[in-house]
C-alpha cells in the first residue's frame, strides 16, 4: 500500500491479520504511527516523497529488494494516473458499474494524451461479468 502519510484508520479492513501487508510511506509520516504500526505486525517502510506522495520508482525498487514480485496497485485517480504515466503498470483492471454519475469523480487524470492514436491500449482482454458489474483485464501495452 501507499501511503505518504499514513493517514488511514487503525480498523482498516487493509490492516487486518488475515495478511501480511506492507505499507510504502514517506518520511512525511509520524514516526510515531510507522511505530505503532510496526507494532501490530505490519510492515513499514520509508522512501522519499515524490511530486504527489511516495516516489514510486524507489518504492517499487524496495519492494522488489523484498522479493516481492507483483504488486496490486489499487488507487484512486491521482495513483493510476501517477503509474500509467511513469509506464510503471504492466496489466489495467477496470470494473465498469451500470449507473451513470454524469459528472462523477475521474478513474485516469490527464495523461498528457491528444490523439487516440498516442493513447495506451490495453491487449489480450478479457471480460467477466460480476453480479452487475462488468470486469475489463488486460496488458498495458504502449
Amino acid at each position: 500500500m501507499l501511503y505518504s502519510t499514513l493517514r488511514l484508520p487503525d480498523g482498516s479492513l487493509v490492516l487486518a491479520d488475515d495478511a501480511a501487508t506492507t505499507i510504502v510511506t514517506t518520511d512525511r509520516s509520524s514516526a510515531e504511527r510507522r511505530n505503532h504500526l510496526r507494532r501490530r505486525g505490519i510492515a513499514v517502510v520509508v522512501v522519499p516523497a515524490g511530486p504527489c506522495g511516495v516516489e514510486l520508482d524507489m518504492a517499487l525498487s524496495v519492494l522488489r529488494e523484498q522479493g516481492i514480485r507483483s504488486a496490486l496497485v489499487e488507487g484512486g485517480a491521482s495513483v493510476i494516473t501517477s503509474f500509467l504515466s511513469h509506464n510503471l503498470a504492466d496489466r489495467l483492471v477496470v470494473w465498469i458499474a451500470p449507473r451513470v454519475l454524469g459528472n462523477g469523480t475521474n478513474a485516469v487524470s490527464d495523461l498528457g494524451v491528444r490523439e487516440v492514436s498516442q493513447s495506451l491500449r490495453i491487449e489480450r482482454r478479457s471480460v467477466h461479468l460480476a453480479g452487475e458489474d462488468v470486469l475489463i483485464a488486460g496488458d498495458v501495452a504502449r
